[in-house]
């Protein structure tokens, strides 16, 4: 066979090669594009599905501290003016002043607990003042119990985070608050919040029972409440992880890029 045709043939063959494997490589990326779009569409909608849920669940447990705030304190106060009003005997009447004065404070301790509650009332006031206060507030309300003593340290320069991941990042918090709070029988509570290196790490403390990993199987409760921060940390790109033994007490790590 001519040299000419067999070149021309290898050629060819060379060309069809190539051809195909261009071929083949773009069908390969336009899967992966629309597969890489496509996850990326999943993410988003997970992302708000999550603010939202993180929204109602906030408002559900601040609903939660309000009325456990009206009962332990306001109602408590309201008792005490009921009672010094029923207590004012006419037939004393160098006593009624001092009762009546008693009464007036208690009245307007009453309302300013009010007014401080009507500013709880849903998420976006909460977080108001950023991710930061939020958490040392609803520190303030656990100890408000006095069942728990706390503390809240921050190290490094704080950053603002965007209010979405700030929504999310305190509802886990809340979450690791409420565990600890059912199932620790712990005392205290401390939570730090580092900043460094674009990251900020949340350490969340407790000096309870601890419990073995994995979770055992009759830890249902524990267990979801687990999942679920590990998932909402997930959303944020972040890394999730346990530091626990029985009567050891548990630490919750959480990173997250700034």
């Amino acid at each position: 066979m001519d040299t000419k045709i067999i070149i021309v043939i290898g050629a060819a063959v060379f060309a069809l090669l190539v051809i195909t494997f261009l071929f083949r490589f773009i069908l390969l990326y336009q899967k992966k594009s629309i597969a890489f779009t496509s996850e990326k569409k999943l993410m988003e909608t997970k992302f708000q599905q999550e603010i939202l849920l993180s929204q109602l669940e906030i408002q559900e447990q601040t609903l939660k501290n309000i009325s456990q705030e009206i009962h332990d304190n306001i109602g408590q106060t309201l008792s005490l003016v009921k009672l010094n009003l029923n207590t004012i005997d006419m037939e004393k009447p160098a006593v009624i002043p001092q009762k009546v004065d008693n009464s007036k404070q208690l009245v307007g301790k009453a309302i300013t607990d009010l007014r401080s509650l009507s500013k709880k009332l849903h998420s976006d006031s909460i977080l108001a003042a950023g991710l930061l206060k939020a958490i040392e507030f609803e520190l303030g309300l656990v100890e408000k119990s006095g069942v728990f003593q706390t503390s809240f340290k921050i190290n490094g320069d704080p950053v603002i985070l965007d209010a979405q991941k700030e929504l999310i990042l305190f509802r886990i918090v809340q979450e690791a608050m409420n565990n600890i709070i059912k199932h620790a029988h712990a005392s205290t509570i401390a939570i730090s919040a580092n900043f460094a290196h674009n990251h900020l790490q949340l350490l969340i403390d407790d000096n309870g029972n601890g419990f073995k990993l994995p979770l055992e199987q009759g830890d249902i409760n524990r267990g979801i409440g687990l999942r679920s921060m590990e998932n909402r940390v997930k959303l944020l790109n972040g890394q999730f992880a346990i530091e626990t033994a029985p009567a050891k007490g548990t630490q919750i790590q959480i990173s997250v890029p700034i």
